[in-house]
């Protein structure tokens, strides 16, 4: 336990605690670690509950085949924003709306939270399975009959030939700008050759094709400087294993990626799918990261002289 947080997990100086799903630095409790995730997101267009809510909630009401006839479709598709005002444009009940609207933002509410359990559970399962046994085959994802160590929460990475479940990753700049953390579902290490998979059961499985953007006539791309890529959840999950490629990387620069891998099961078996390793993509986004955060420094540094 630290500063009365649980320590569920720790590599290092860095620990982690579930519940809160926070990480943190045993030795300086000044050094602030965002997660991979968090980061990857700042890239792309968040899922906005008011605007969806609002137009799935007038689909609702008038029927599909109805909406698809009414203008305010297409205008809403076009301005991807969400305003009461634009009641006044369509003849549906206010209250029935605003009803309606609720009840669908309940049904994401609990679909989320349903999804998140079922994660957590599968993760969990996903894990146990491999401290059964302190050796283990790996055959089913690499290309190896040996046998591998298995021990729980041993994070040695100087083992010749070891599975690490749910390995903690982290990373700081030398300047202490950025400091990264986040948990690999499944590592695995033949050598200096490096295998990142993760774990997914996302019922909508992994989408490759981006929305596209009607206005600008093109697929849906990532925010500046990754625009170069396509918003799309296989991309999103394809940089945050690359992510960890490359903190991996920065721990041992001899270490081989040898593969990026998915394994999506929504309740149907798993499916492998293979991701790019985008470091030219992490690299910028690192350096994006540390702009932002050297401007932090300096507004901090100012106001302190004021």
């Amino acid at each position: 336990m630290n500063n009365g947080i649980v320590i569920d997990k720790i590599n290092g100086d860095v620990a982690f605690n579930e519940e809160l799903h926070l990480y943190w630095n045993t030795r300086n409790k000044d050094i602030k670690y965002t997660s991979v995730t968090t980061l990857i997101q700042n890239y792309y267009e968040k899922f906005d509950e008011e605007f969806w809510s609002s137009y799935k909630a007038i689909e609702r009401i008038v029927g599909v085949d109805v909406f698809k006839s009414m203008s305010i479709k297409g205008m809403l598709l076009d301005v991807k924003e969400w305003k009461d005002s634009y009641l006044d444009l369509i003849d549906i009940d206010k209250d029935l709306f605003f009803q309606t609207k609720q009840d669908i933002k309940d049904e994401y509410k609990a679909n989320k939270d349903k999804a998140c359990e079922k994660g957590t559970a599968y993760h969990l399962m996903r894990e146990n399975e491999w401290y059964q046994n302190k050796k283990a085959k790996v055959n089913e994802y690499i290309d190896s009959d040996d046998y591998f160590d298995v021990e729980k929460h041993n994070w040695d990475l100087n083992r010749d030939k070891a599975v690490l479940p749910e390995y903690l990753v982290y990373y700081s700049s030398k300047d202490g700008l950025i400091n990264l953390a986040g948990q690999i579902d499944l590592l695995v290490k033949d050598g200096n050759d490096i295998y990142v998979l993760d774990y997914k059961s996302n019922a909508k499985g992994i989408e490759k094709k981006a929305f596209f953007d009607r206005k600008k006539k093109q697929n849906k791309k990532m925010y500046y400087p990754i625009n170069n890529l396509d918003d799309t959840t296989y991309n999103h999950y394809a940089l945050q294993l690359s992510c960890y490629a490359f903190m991996l990387k920065q721990i041992n620069p001899n270490f081989n990626i040898k593969m990026l891998q998915l394994l999506h099961n929504a309740g149907d078996g798993e499916t492998k799918i293979d991701v790019p390793y985008y470091e030219k993509e992490v690299k910028e986004m690192f350096k994006d990261l540390w702009k932002k955060k050297s401007l932090e420094r300096e507004k901090e540094i100012l106001s302190q002289i004021k």
